[in-house]
């Protein structure tokens, strides 16, 4: 029984830590998206405003 215990506890917190992981990745790269069509977006509005 406190085999099966610790070896969940194992488990979940190498599943935590894989999610935690592809969190930061996917923020990261939401960021860098976002970044990349903010700066496309203004330099069309600036050529217009040109």
């Amino acid at each position: 029984m406190c085999q099966v215990f610790k070896s969940t506890l194992k488990s979940n917190h190498l599943t935590n830590h894989f999610f935690l992981g592809n969190y930061f990745i996917f923020i990261k790269l939401y960021h860098d998206i976002l970044r990349i069509y903010y700066e496309h977006f203004m330099n069309k509005h600036f050529m217009h405003f040109k």
